[in-house]
């Protein structure tokens, strides 16, 4: 008997999320081994060219209520990936933040620049606290939450190229 494995069911909820609120989008799965199916080419009815490289991860245990964050570890092979994929695409990394009750579960979608402001890129860590618009995310000079780099929670909501000219015009 086959069995499935977990993250087919995390990466399907990602790829069922996104592609409910972009209906012009046509997902192309894109496999280097059996074992990699975090990699996906999407493709628009406009001709866009978009790969969505998902991750996920389960909260830390926080004492502080309300408070939350999330490490997304990067193998050398994702990194190599991620830099191939970036020359012919633009590439979007969906972090799945992964709660106890699954539906309360968040997705963080960062484009490839954000991804590139990370001092060590072989883990990500983004935080969330209650009641804000933004996800925190860690660029690995200084753990101080003031420090972050805003990610907006309602990137699902989005475009994609919606998502890449609102990068493009936000201020540094």
């Amino acid at each position: 008997m086959s069995k499935l494995k977990l993250s087919n069911f995390y990466y399907g909820a990602v790829l069922n999320a996104i592609l409910e609120k972009n209906p012009e989008f046509s997902p192309t799965l894109v496999l280097y081994d059996d074992d990699n199916r975090q990699a996906y080419k999407i493709l628009t009815e406009y001709n866009e060219n978009y790969i969505l490289f998902l991750k996920y991860a389960t909260s830390r245990n926080c004492k502080k209520n309300g408070y939350n964050s999330w490490t997304f570890n990067f193998s050398q092979n994702d990194k190599k990936q991620l830099q191939e994929y970036s020359i012919d695409s633009s590439v979007f990394i969906c972090l799945l933040c992964l709660k106890e009750e699954l539906q309360n579960s968040q997705l963080a979608i960062l484009t490839y620049n954000e991804y590139l402001k990370i001092n060590n890129k072989n883990s990500i860590t983004i935080n969330l606290e209650k009641r804000k618009k933004n996800f925190g995310l860690f660029l690995g000079y200084s753990k101080a939450r003031k420090d972050t780099y805003p990610i907006p929670r309602n990137r699902i909501e989005k475009s994609f190229k919606d998502i890449l000219n609102e990068n493009n015009t936000k201020k540094e």
